[in-house]
């Protein structure tokens, strides 16, 4: 399994609560419009995790990373 415990959650915006509540395949559609979207590809990564695709949810988180360096403490 991935480790993905290196991640600061805590220092990236706030996804919205139309977010969190998007499955893995409307979130990707919603990526294909908007790539820079540091909280859809974190929920992106949690909703891979949450049906145990853990190289999908790094890609995804990797892709945020990608977008704010800074991100991670």
């Amino acid at each position: 399994m991935v480790s993905l415990a290196w991640w600061s959650w805590r220092q990236l915006p706030v996804p919205t609560e139309r977010l969190r509540q998007m499955s893995a395949a409307e979130l990707q559609a919603h990526l294909r419009r908007d790539a820079g979207d540091i909280g859809a590809w974190v929920m992106l990564g949690e909703a891979y995790l949450e049906i145990e695709q853990p190289q999908p949810a790094l890609q995804a988180f990797r892709s945020a990373l990608k977008l704010d360096p800074n991100s991670v403490s």
